[in-house]
Parts: C-alpha cells; sequence; structure tokens
C-alpha cells in the first residue's frame, strides 16, 4: 500500500503520482539533539578516505633473533574535521608466516570502517612460526608467535592512546573507544589481546625472560604505560587457546566464521597447520560464543554456513554481510544504540532525539509510526520529494511549488527502512526512514 499525504494545507502541490495526498502548512518548530548524528556509523557518509602509510608503532625482536621495526597504515574519512572518533585496530591473516597490512582481507575493512566515520589502523606484527634452525612448526614455536603478535597489538593500542597524550591527538581518536579486529591469525591476535589477562593464564612454553619474549603481559614492543584496554573485539575466523580465560566482565566480541573451515577450526579441536602437522588444541567461534552464554559475556555470532576459511576476502555477500554486522556491532557500543547481531539496518540509538537533520531538511518522528513531518521552510518554492525502499524502487515521487512543511501518513507501509530524497535547485538531502 502507497503512503498517503494528507492535504491540511494546500499550496502550491503538484502531486506526480496518483493515489497520494499532501499536507502543506506554514511554519514548524524544531529543537534537535542527538548523541549521535543518526548517520555517521551508521552510513558510509565519507565516500572516501585517506591513508597515512608506514608509521613506526614499535620495534621488538622477532623470531630469527633480529630487532624488527614495525608499522602500520592509519586510515581516516577523508575532509572530516572531527577529533574524537572510535579507533579500530585491524590485524591481517597469515598462519603468523605470511600476510600484510596491506592484504585484500584487511584493506577493505579499514577503507569501509573510515567510509563509516572511525580511524582504522591495518597493523604489522612479527611473523614467524618457527624457531631458529627449525622448518616446521611446533606447538610450542606456534604458542610463541601468539604470544610476540599479541605484544605487538597491546603496543599498537598503547602507540595511539600515547598519541593523544604526548603528541596532541594527530589521528584524531577518542582513546576511549579503541576497537580490535582480526582476521584468522589476527583473529588470534584481537581475541588473546582480550582475554589474556593474567599471568596465571600464559600458556606453558613461554619463556617471559627471554629476549623478545619478556615484558609481561604487555610485552617490550614499545610505549610503555599506556593502557592496552580494548572497548571491543571483532574475531574473523580466530581462534583463542583456552575460553576458561573468557570472564563475564571482560571484553565483548563478535565473531565471524565458517563451519566449514579447514584451517581455523569452528569449534574446539586440534590445529592444523598446512593441513598435516597437527599444533596446537584451540577453541573456535562457536566455543567462544557457547562460552560467552554461559557466562553471560556481551557476545555474538556470524556462522557463515557451508564456507570455509575468510570467505569475506572473496565472497561479495559474505563480505556485506560482515561489514553490515560489524557496524551494527560498533556502533552499538559508540552511540548506545539497542545491540543487534542480525544483518539490517543499525538501531536507533536510545538517547538519539526523534527529530533528524541532514542538511537544511529536518524530519520526526523518526522511527516512523504513524505519520512523519518534514520541514521545508529552509529551502522555499520549488521542492521535490522522493521516496525509495531498501531495494530502491520508487515508492512515491511529488514536487512542491511552496510549503513550510509536508506530513506524510504511513497508511500501510511496510515496515523497513526508507531514503526520503528531497530535492532543491541542485540541492539534494537525503534523509533515512525507519517504518518501526
Amino acid at each position: 500500500m502507497q503512503p498517503v499525504f494528507e492535504t491540511m494545507m494546500q499550496r502550491g502541490v503538484r502531486p506526480m503520482m496518483g493515489g497520494l495526498l499532501l499536507a502543506a502548512v506554514a511554519a514548524f518548530p524544531s529543537n534537535i539533539s542527538a548523541q549521535c548524528d543518526g548517520e555517521r556509523y551508521r552510513e558510509f557518509v565519507f565516500s572516501s578516505w585517506d591513508v597515512q602509510s608506514d608509521v613506526q608503532y614499535g620495534a621488538n625482536l622477532n623470531s630469527a633473533g633480529n630487532m624488527q621495526d614495525l608499522f602500520l597504515d592509519v586510515y581516516t574519512p577523508e575532509g572530516d574535521t572531527e577529533t574524537n572518533r572510535p579507533l579500530i585496530i585491524v590485524a591481517h591473516g597469515g598462519s603468523f608466516v605470511a600476510g600484510s597490512k596491506t592484504g585484500n582481507d584487511v584493506v577493505p575493512l579499514c577503507q569501509d570502517f573510515a567510509r563509516l566515520g572511525y580511524v582504522a589502523a591495518s597493523i604489522q606484527y612479527r611473523l614467524g612460526a618457527t624457531d631458529p634452525g627449525q622448518f616446521i612448526p611446533t606447538p610450542n614455536s606456534v604458542t610463541k608467535a601468539v604470544w610476540r603478535a599479541v605484544h605487538d597489538a597491546r603496543a599498537a593500542i598503547r602507540f595511539f592512546r600515547k598519541s593523544v597524550e604526548e603528541d596532541g591527538n594527530p589521528y584524531g581518536i577518542n582513546p576511549d573507544k579503541v576497537f580490535m579486529t582480526g582476521v584468522s591469525a589476527g583473529g588470534f591476535m584481537a581475541l588473546h589481546t582480550g582475554f589474556l589477562n593474567s599471568l596465571d593464564e600464559v600458556p606453558e612454553g613461554i619463556d617471559m625472560n627471554a629476549p623478545g619474549l619478556d615484558g609481561g603481559l604487555e610485552g617490550n614492543t614499545g610505549n610503555a604505560g599506556y593502557s592496552s584496554e580494548l572497548t571491543a573485539i571483532i574475531n574473523i575466523a580466530g581462534a583463542i587457546g583456552d575460553t576458561t580465560w573468557m570472564q563475564a566482565n571482560e571484553t565483548p566480541v563478535l565473531s565471524f566464521h565458517g563451519d566449514e573451515d579447514g584451517t581455523v577450526p569452528y569449534g574446539s579441536e586440534t590445529l592444523v597447520f598446512l593441513g598435516f602437522i597437527n599444533l596446537i588444541p584451540v577453541d573456535g567461534s562457536a566455543s567462544i560464543q557457547a562460552r560467552a552464554e554461559n557466562i553471560g559475556l556481551t557476545a555474538c555470532l556470524e556462522t557463515h554456513v557451508g564456507f570455509d576459511h575468510v570467505p569475506h576476502s572473496t565472497n561479495a555477500q559474505i563480505y556485506d554481510t560482515t561489514i553490515v554486522i560489524s557496524r551494527n556491532w560498533l556502533y552499538h557500543f559508540v552511540c548506545d544504540a539497542p545491540l543487534t547481531c542480525e544483518y539490517g539496518p543499525a538501531p536507533i540509538p536510545t538517547s538519539v532525539d526523534e527529530v533528524v537533520a541532514i542538511g537544511r531538511v529536518k524530519a520526526f518522528p523518526n522511527p516512523v509510526r504513524d505519520h512523519v513531518n518534514v520541514d521545508l521552510s529552509e529551502l522555499g518554492a520549488g521542492v521535490h520529494l522522493r521516496l525509495f525502499n531498501t531495494l530502491g524502487a520508487l515508492v512515491f515521487d511529488y514536487g512542491i511549488q511552496n510549503a513550510d512543511w509536508v506530513t506524510l501518513h504511513r497508511q500501510g507501509l511496510p515496515a523497513g527502512m526508507y531514503l526520503l530524497e528531497v530535492s532543491h535547485r541542485g540541492e539534494r538531502n537525503t534523509i533515512r526512514l525507519i517504518m518501526d
């Protein structure tokens, strides 16, 4: 059923689709306040991004015993003036022997996080899953590889917090909103960074006095004296050494995992390197979710049914699912919106006023129950309204010669998200409307 504009005061209304009526009146009070603006972090409000490459954040001895400088790439929204943005640390995959901060498993994520309004940092970390003189990984050498990588991740987090305190916040971040996303080996990093928080949890075989492994839980990769605490984690096809390390008051975790993953177990199994070398028992995303539900830890799991390892890097539909659910997850922590683990529009923050302002156009209430008022008072004559559904289909099309505001009555329009496009003399404003 089409929506109806009921006439209260017709002034220069030119209907362009049959069966719709328009309400137009002369004045409309506005009072807009919002904790989050309703679009940033919910939509791709930026069309592009800037990248600052090869920023050194630390250095440490690698598996070969050589000092290695470590770098990261910082992605920011192009043209953004905000200076208090949430930060997402992103770690690539590669079984701790390969991969890059410029890999296709992480770069699209960084770009899209920046388009949403975040600062994203793709980090390099120390690779090497064998000890000097070894050619085949062992359980102990792989455990040390994870330990080194966690130290590097924590140093990267501290680097940004240090930059706020000592360098005038050059990356424009909010040090109280720091997240970490990791793919495969990077997922291991994110999970252990979030949950390996006690010396009692340090795996056997880790000599915390050995060069390159020393420094306790935080390590010696750099930027000592600052917190490496995370707000929440996004784990993409990673695993943890033991889910008993997870406690109810620790880091919330969102996981993505194929249930036919042959590289990193979906459940609790032995990690197999190169398909034939049995290494260490690990708990994958299904076990992580089960543990979280058992202890009351905030967590979500999106299972890619029938898929193998990290399908988001090759499958457009899986990538879309990954970025949309990640967006909703992050938005919950950034803007105090209701938490949803489902694919769909990001929920409206509970603290946001039901008035939405985009450019010189205002609309309320939003979400829409029975009707929505659209303030056109700053535009003048010659306004054009078009409403689209999420499939891009045109729901209605109206030209308005002279009206200060209009009221759209829902009249049975199905629930969901719609885009109201308001055009005026070359200026175009688009407001997302949620029909409850």
